[in-house]
């Protein structure tokens, strides 16, 4: 009697997990439909035109099944299908993770599309100069339009916001920087710091801005470099003075991020320096005895890193390695 009740709650049990299986399985399969119909919506408009006002619905849409799916636990039932990785990061077609939004985006091509409508949206916002010049150049399209000023605005910050999310999760999956124009999104990173730095003030920055993702792509780029096109990487980011912009733009924004924040940037410096082609080089990223002194300023930044993460002075040795030679080189 006791085999035969053990047989029938493991039978119970069993059922109960299939149905949970299947439960799960069908909601994936929905954000998955979901996710394919607003990724195929996305193409370029001319900023603020009818069409791309749609097209910002899609990619708040996109956005927040991205946002919803990195809030699902990985469970033990999805690493143990079959080709599923859970020992690693996988990739997005095996790791146990869910990100079906994110890889809907690379599955359909639309990864650089994605990227030239942002590079398109920030050479917009950049045309004009100041809030005052911003405030009048919406206040005509608002009054072209025939719609409300302040929702127009929320659009804007919309587009910004979620696109750059969605590029965000996309960059952290080398797959995805592999399918992506590197050189392009370098003068991107670029192009954003170096307005920035030009601008400072004239824009409201947050932590969803442009201004401040682009480091979040510069540490991925440079976490991936060798996994990618490599010696064009590392071109393109000497030729644009990369190296001195992520600096400069963490100097003068120190004491308004917080130091996780400011973590991500020297995450990015450790993994440049652990890069092998970089090492022979390394002195060709610094122009001037200025930008030699400006990168020494990070000591500062890793030390507080180190004390609050002490765990990662293996991951960080690189970068303390070489802000050792740039001192030498600098004195």
């Amino acid at each position: 009697m006791f085999k035969t009740a053990t047989a029938k709650g493991g039978s119970k049990y069993e059922t109960a997990n299939r149905g949970e299986e299947e439960r799960r399985e069908e909601g994936s399969e929905v954000r998955a439909q979901a996710a394919r119909q607003c990724v195929r919506q996305l193409r370029l408009h001319p900023v603020l035109g009818v069409h791309w006002l749609g097209l910002v619905d899609s990619l708040e849409q996109l956005s927040r099944l991205a946002q919803l799916e990195s809030l699902i636990p990985t469970e033990a039932a999805v690493g143990e299908q079959k080709g599923r990785v859970t020992e690693s990061d996988g990739t997005l077609w095996d790791q146990a993770a869910h990100e079906d939004a994110i890889r809907i985006l690379v599955e359909e091509a639309k990864v650089n599309v994605c990227l030239r409508m942002m590079i398109e949206f920030k050479e917009w916002q950049f045309a004009v100069r100041g809030p005052t010049a911003q405030e009048a150049r919406l206040k005509d399209a608002a009054r072209a339009m025939d719609v409300d000023e302040v929702n127009l605005l929320r659009k804007c910050n919309l587009f910004e916001e979620s696109l750059g999310l969605l590029l965000l999760r996309g960059f952290m999956h080398v797959e995805t920087l592999q399918l992506t124009d590197c050189v392009l999104l370098l003068e991107h990173v670029a192009m954003i710091l170096s307005l920035a730095h030009e601008r400072v003030g004239e824009y409201k920055e947050t932590l969803k801005s442009q201004e401040s993702v682009v480091i979040y792509y510069f540490t991925a780029l440079m976490k991936h470099s060798e996994a990618l096109n490599n010696s064009e990487v590392l071109a393109k980011t000497k030729e644009l003075r990369v190296v001195h912009l992520v600096v400069r733009h963490m100097l003068q924004r120190k004491d308004d991020y917080a130091l996780d924040f400011l973590g991500v940037a020297v995450e990015g410096f450790a993994k440049l320096a652990e890069n092998e082609d970089f090492l022979p080089q390394w002195k060709e990223f610094f122009a001037t005895k200025e930008e030699m002194e400006d990168f020494l300023k990070l000591q500062g930044m890793l030390e507080d890193i180190l004390k609050r993460y002490p765990d990662k002075k293996a991951e960080m040795r690189p970068l303390s390695d070489l802000l050792k030679k740039v001192k030498k080189a600098a004195t």
